[in-house]
């Protein structure tokens, strides 16, 4: 059995990976805050066939992570990959950006892909070419208005796989830095329709699912990842039809 780690799988793009990668018979381990949409969903990738084992952890907190690992990697020999994408944004201008809000960004999206990675990293290194996948954005790029947090927080988390993949790569692990534009996700409160044009769960999630079919020697390093219908960075580009 081929293992695979999910953070932030409740759903969204979590979810939806989670459920092309149990089709496809991979056994899931999934993490996240809201305990009670993960075990639904857990009951949903069983009927398709699949192990699954769950936990629910935040990902800012080093003790949950190592907790989590503890009681969801105990008899795994291995992880097949790890695909870090918890995350959380609180937007506005910085002097009216509260520490408050500043540390909830940067400890979920760059600490949790710290944490995770060092209870999933044992266990990758013992797959030969296991993949990690960290789902990055626009904001790693371009420095966007309001978003001084996130923007910092993605960068950091570029920083940090493109660290480990230099420290790792010796040992087999590939890694792909997916750099996302606008997606139709729950992202800052929001639903599936509320953003039209974006990229949906289904797109990205094929993607990803693509990534896990390639051939095992080769390494998607970074995919920049944008809807035709939408921008990608600040630039007014986008398919107005004919």
């Amino acid at each position: 059995m081929e293992w695979v780690l999910i953070t932030g799988a409740s759903r969204g793009i979590g979810s939806g990976i989670a459920r092309k990668l149990a089709r496809k018979g991979f056994g899931l381990i999934l993490w996240s805050r809201t305990e009670s949409d993960l075990n639904e969903l857990a009951d949903d990738y069983r009927s398709l066939g699949a192990q699954i084992r769950v936990a629910t952890v935040d990902v800012s907190n080093s003790n949950s992570v190592t907790t989590a690992g503890t009681a969801t990697l105990d008899g795994i020999e291995s992880l097949r990959g790890c695909i870090l994408n918890a995350g959380a944004a609180t937007f506005g201008n910085i002097l009216n950006f509260s520490d408050d809000d500043w540390r909830t960004t940067i400890a979920t999206n760059l600490d949790g892909a710290f944490f995770t990675l060092k209870v999933a990293l044992p266990l990758l290194e013992k797959c030969p070419f296991s993949q990690i996948i960290g789902m990055g954005s626009q904001s790693a790029i371009f420095a966007f208005e309001n978003q001084s947090g996130y923007c910092a927080s993605k960068w950091g988390l570029s920083g940090l796989i493109e660290t480990v993949r230099r420290e790792k790569r010796a040992n087999g692990i590939r890694i792909t830095n997916l750099v996302m534009g606008g997606v139709d996700t729950f992202f800052r409160g929001k639903k599936p329709g509320d953003r039209p044009g974006s990229l949906t769960i289904d797109e990205v999630s094929s993607v990803v699912e693509t990534l896990f079919a390639m051939p095992l020697n080769v390494e998607v390093r970074e995919i920049h990842l944008s809807s035709m219908l939408n921008t990608f960075g600040p630039f007014p580009e986008f398919y107005k039809g004919k």
